[in-house]
């Protein structure tokens, strides 16, 4: 397995327990955080298909939104 077919494998695996998770907080009360939990994952995801086509993935899923948008994502499209 490549490395880019295991990041992919990673990703979707993510993925498809934050559906889980989302199906879970549905069947019981959902709080904020909760919610901003499922939002990050799911802004994680879309960061990585984008940085993929227009910036580059080297970076880690608990850096900083700001920071992946800007640096790994602004950077290439600003050029």
């Amino acid at each position: 397995m490549t490395e880019e077919n295991q990041k992919m494998w990673i990703e979707g695996r993510k993925s498809a327990y934050r559906d889980i998770y989302r199906q879970c907080l549905r069947e019981i009360s959902c709080k904020d955080l909760d919610s901003m939990v499922l939002e990050r994952g799911e802004v994680i995801g879309m960061l990585r298909t984008w940085c993929a086509e227009y910036g580059d993935n080297d970076w880690d899923d608990d850096l900083c939104l700001v920071d992946i948008i800007e640096k790994h994502l602004l950077n290439y499209l600003i050029k």
